[in-house]
């Protein structure tokens, strides 16, 4: 097997990888105040709700 296709390869694969990485970080970075918020809300919401039904 050529030795420079090998290595091309690698590269390739090596860069997606790292690229991925620092995507996920910086997104997870971004989002999450804003995902824990909505997750609050929503907690909020249900309790709410269930509030209501057991008080008919």
């Amino acid at each position: 097997m050529n030795v420079d296709v090998l290595i091309l390869f690698l590269n390739c694969i090596l860069t997606t990888v790292v690229s991925s990485v620092v995507v996920i970080y910086i997104l997870r970075k971004q989002y999450k105040p804003a995902i824990k918020k909505l997750e609050e809300e929503e907690q909020d919401f249900t309790q709410f709700k269930d509030n209501q039904s057991a008080n008919g």
